[in-house]
């Protein structure tokens, strides 16, 4: 990034908001439904994902009565992953226009498409190394169970710090009718004692000057950077502010196709800033499997409780009777002795038949492959593999999407990092 030319203003009362989070509070509200959507789908399946608001540092998270929800994320966001970044092998290849190509082999060189595809080769394994090295796949992983359950996820590419992931409680974003970004808006917190001495102390006087204790003395030193990027004709714009004091050195711009903040979504609904999660789809088969379990759990655990009833008209001594050893011999009549039952086992067998069904039809949405396989003796490795390979077709559209939304352009950012800082074979 170009450093900025004035970075705060000489003279003046300081805002209490700047123009970035002013901006952030209002793109929030075009969020909040699906934040809370994925709020919720979080609580079925993954809670710690996105959060409450609310909750303290440290909380315990509720826990949930079934595990098909966080299996089936999981089982899926490594299926996206080995997709999107698999292991040891390029998940993209470098090719030039055909044309080019012959008119090249005619005019000039007879072995120009053999040097060419040399060279584009070495470029595709020094960017394979680099992105082997960086240690994004942990990061990717993450970012799709966001994708699965959120729907939308926001990476940078930082050229210093690798891969980061924002999670949709922590960025806005602004799309044109055919979905581009046009404007992104990300929220990070940051101890001030990490940033630069004259960037730290701007923004303690600015909350000191707006009576904000919170930076003050000993107290917490965490403090809000909003990242905003404007897209325009030719380029996009980005700068930083904190306390509505502008960054310095923080104003920039990138190329279209070398931004390095790549907002994600899973699905896309035309005419939304935001995308749909796949968790979204199953929320009802989830919330049922929930609410079932829970009230299977809750019964079996009255129905384990061994309460005996004693006929206050008889002979039989309760205290003898609750103090006998095992083998003693009391005085007493059997028909004076009861044990209280429930008698709900019809009604359980329902509930565990439907619970059955719904894991089934959750473990097939999720391709894991206790849903894949049939219910029978003998099921072939063959049979599996078809009927896997048929469902993993069935989300093609996702892998179309988010190859369109985060491959192309991580490679994209990537390459042009690694141009900068003349990390890539020259072509001939």
């Amino acid at each position: 990034m170009a450093p900025a030319d004035s970075a705060f203003p000489d003279n003046g009362p300081l805002p209490t908001k700047g123009p970035a989070e002013t901006r952030y509070t209002e793109l929030s509200q075009d969020r909040a439904p699906y934040l809370d959507r994925a709020r919720r789908c979080a609580e079925l399946t993954i809670p710690y994902l996105i959060p409450p608001d609310d909750l303290a540092q440290g909380q315990e998270l509720p826990s949930l009565y079934q595990s098909v929800g966080a299996n089936g994320v999981t089982n899926l966001a490594s299926k996206l992953l080995l997709t999107m970044l698999p292991p040891n092998e390029p998940c993209f290849r470098l090719r030039v226009n055909n044309l080019v190509m012959e008119r090249e082999e005619e005019d000039a060189d007879k072995e120009f498409r053999t040097k060419i595809e040399k060279a584009l080769s070495r470029i595709e394994q020094a960017v394979l190394a680099d992105v082997e090295a960086s240690g994004d796949r942990p990061v990717v992983a993450e970012g799709n169970q966001h994708l699965i359950v959120a729907g939308n996820v926001l990476y940078h590419d930082d050229p210093k710090k690798g891969l980061r992931l924002f999670p949709l409680s922590r960025y806005v974003v602004e799309r044109d009718p055919m979905g581009t970004p046009v404007e992104i808006i990300a929220e990070e917190t940051v101890n001030l004692d990490t940033l630069p001495e004259d960037v730290a102390a701007r923004i303690r006087e600015a909350a000191d000057t707006l009576g904000q204790p919170s930076v003050k003395g000993d107290d917490r030193k965490d403090v809000n950077i909003y990242t905003h990027l404007k897209r325009g004709p030719k380029k996009w714009a980005v700068y930083q502010e904190c306390r509505g004091v502008k960054l310095p050195g923080s104003e920039g711009s990138y190329k279209p196709d070398a931004c390095p903040w790549l907002p994600v979504r899973m699905y896309s609904i035309a005419g939304e800033n935001y995308g749909r999660s796949f968790v979204e789809l199953q929320l009802g088969d989830l919330g049922s499997l929930e609410s079932l379990c829970q009230s299977l759990v809750e019964g079996s655990a009255v129905s384990a409780k061994v309460v005996g009833l004693v006929n206050p008209n008889g002979v039989t001594d309760p205290k003898a009777l609750a103090e006998s050893a095992n083998g003693d011999m009391i005085e007493g009549n059997a028909d004076d002795v009861a044990f209280l039952q429930v008698q709900k086992g019809a009604d359980f067998q329902v509930v565990a038949a439907q619970i059955q069904r719904l894991e089934q039809r959750l473990k097939t949405a999720f391709l894991m492959m206790d849903g894949v396989r049939r219910d029978a003796e003998r099921v072939t490795a063959e049979e599996i593999r078809v009927i896997a390979q048929e469902l993993e077709t069935g989300l093609g559209g996702v892998y179309t999407l988010i190859s369109q939304e985060f491959q192309l352009p991580y490679i994209a950012s990537r390459m042009a990092t690694m141009t900068r800082q003349k990390r890539i074979p020259e072509l001939p």
